[in-house]
C-alpha cells in the first residue's frame, strides 16, 4: 500500500520521505482494498478515532520532515540527522 504512494521520479531522500508522509495524509480516510485481495478493506479496521490520531501523526511527520530538509539545506547536518531519528525511530543511523 505504502508503494502506490510514491511516484517516479524521484528526488532526494529527505524530500520523498516528506511526500509519502502527505501522501498518506491525503488518503488516510480513505478505503484502503486489502493488497492481496483476499479480504475486506483494511480500513475497514480504523475507527474514526484511529483515523484522527493518523491524520495527527503524519501532519506531525510531515512538518518535521520539511525541518529536517530545512536543517540540511542550511548546512546543520547535525539537527537535520538528529530530527531525521525523532521522525523514523531508533533504528535510523545516526
Amino acid at each position: 500500500m505504502a508503494h502506490e504512494l510514491v511516484d517516479a521520479p524521484f528526488t532526494t531522500y529527505a524530500q520523498e520521505v516528506r511526500r509519502f508522509f502527505g501522501a498518506a495524509l491525503a488518503g488516510i480516510a480513505g478505503p484502503w482494498p486489502d493488497p492481496a485481495g483476499l479480504g475486506p478493506k483494511v480500513s475497514d479496521q480504523m475507527t474514526p478515532d484511529l483515523v484522527q490520531r493518523a491524520i495527527e501523526s503524519l501532519r506531525k511527520a510531515e512538518r518535521e520532515a520539511a525541518l529536517a530538509e530545512r536543517f540540511a539545506a542550511q548546512g546543520k547536518q547535525g539537527e537535520a540527522v538528529t530530527k531525521w531519528r525523532e521522525i523514523m525511530g531508533r533504528y535510523f543511523p545516526s
